[in-house]
């Protein structure tokens, strides 16, 4: 009796080991996925091109003070047209972290000098070719010192998905997985029971996945946070967020699905077999009781039937 309860109750344990390591192998894959994914990043950046163009602007009219220039010098520099342009850039270099480094981008540093060579000539302002090149580089300089990504350290799961840690956390997961299905095949020895363990598994880690997310998302929950001082930065990794949990919620449906279709074809099973014994207990009784009833030579003769049908049976199983 304790043995029966001691292996249910590690089941059980088990069936939640199992669950933990689909949540933490979704969660770890879907975060480097879009954390890591340029094509995603860009987008984002472009989708949210406001933010992007008001923290540029900022950061150039700093510069241009700074250069002796007027605010409007670099006005018109980041627009419609080369954004795109400057969102792949801030997306490729988004992958590095807080190690990213503008100094050297040939993409913002040609669209400042043409903006500014540009308004000198259309306000006559006489600069050489030189000091349009001093200011550009200026320019470049002071958003680089505002978007090199400083302000993305505080982000966990930017710092997550940039190292090697997702990596380790997938492996242990994979590995967990593993061991809980085959522990759970070596303990139970009927297949309705390691069914309705995995189904218990896939059952938690679906309901984690599903309503954890939506949640989060129903009540608001990532508009109330600001992840990054700068907005466009912000807004990025504020998409991030929400495709993780967008593509949580699907899988977890669809995990949620399959262990209960899981648990109910296991339940029939179970009805099934049970049912098909309840016949088998109920045929054996009557031919038991038409043994006892008949006479001697008679019941001499069905015995010898019944054990000449018994062993056909068991050799037609084997």
């Amino acid at each position: 009796m304790f043995r029966y309860y001691f292996n249910r109750l590690a089941c059980i344990v088990l069936s939640l080991v199992l669950a933990a390591s689909l949540v933490g192998i979704a969660v770890s894959a879907l975060t480097v996925g879009f954390f890591k994914s340029e094509s995603f990043l860009r987008s984002a950046c472009e989708r949210n091109s406001a933010e992007l163009i008001a923290d540029m602007e900022e950061a150039a009219a700093d510069a241009a003070a700074v250069a002796g220039l007027p605010e409007a010098a670099f006005e018109g520099a980041v627009n419609s047209e080369n954004v795109s342009g400057i969102a792949s850039e801030i997306a490729r270099m988004f992958n590095y972290g807080y190690t990213a480094d503008y100094s050297d981008s040939k993409t913002f540093y040609n669209m400042y000098y043409s903006c500014l060579a540009d308004y000198a000539v259309q306000n006559s302002l006489g600069l050489t070719d030189e000091e349009v090149q001093s200011a550009a580089s200026l320019a470049v300089s002071y958003i680089n010192y505002r978007m090199k990504g400083n302000d993305t350290k505080t982000v966990g799961a930017l710092r997550f998905a940039s190292g090697m840690t997702a990596l380790y956390v997938i492996v242990a997961c994979a590995v967990c997985l593993v061991i809980s299905l085959v522990a759970i095949d070596l303990i139970n020895d009927g297949r309705h029971r390691r069914f309705s363990y995995i189904g218990m598994g896939l059952n938690v880690a679906g309901y984690l996945l599903l309503f954890v997310p939506l949640a989060v998302r129903m009540t608001g929950l990532l508009e109330k946070f600001r992840f990054c001082v700068y907005g466009s930065y912000d807004s990025m990794i504020r998409d991030c967020y929400a495709a993780v949990l967008q593509w949580l919620t699907v899988i977890g449906a669809v995990l949620l699905v399959g262990g209960i279709v899981l648990l109910v074809f296991n339940y029939r099973y179970y009805a099934g077999k049970l049912e098909r014994a309840k016949l088998s207990r109920q045929e054996y009784e009557k031919l038991q009781e038409d043994f006892m009833d008949a006479p001697k030579p008679t019941r001499q003769r069905a015995e010898g039937e019944e054990l000449e049908r018994h062993v056909m049976k068991i050799d037609f199983e084997e």
